[in-house]
């Protein structure tokens, strides 16, 4: 005979994906295995986890147009492909100049 089926909360699962939990996370808040809820909520899991990242790239956006420097060249960087790139020049007997620049 069978195990009866736990009842788990597909709501929950999404909300807890959502926060960032990971799937064995998941699984010990609502004590059953890992594979239940990686068989059984597959959807719920990856819904989860793309709100959570929509939430987090709105939040960073608003820190960068509040004037965060330092959060404006992260995202410069991972959503525009930005590179910091070093350049050096002068005379090899003397000391390296280096300038940075942002592209």
């Amino acid at each position: 005979m069978a195990r009866p089926r736990i009842k788990i909360d597909a709501e929950q699962v999404l909300k807890l994906a959502s926060i960032g939990c990971t799937n064995d996370e998941i699984a010990g808040f609502f004590q059953c295995s890992k594979d239940t809820i990686e068989r059984r909520f597959a959807a719920e899991l990856a819904k989860g986890r793309q709100e959570g990242k929509i939430r987090l790239r709105k939040l960073q956006l608003e820190i960068a147009s509040k004037g965060n420097a330092v959060m404006a060249i992260w995202l410069g960087k991972q959503m525009l492909g930005q590179t910091d790139k070093v350049e050096h020049s002068g005379d090899t007997t003397k000391p390296i100049t280096l300038n940075y620049k942002l592209e």
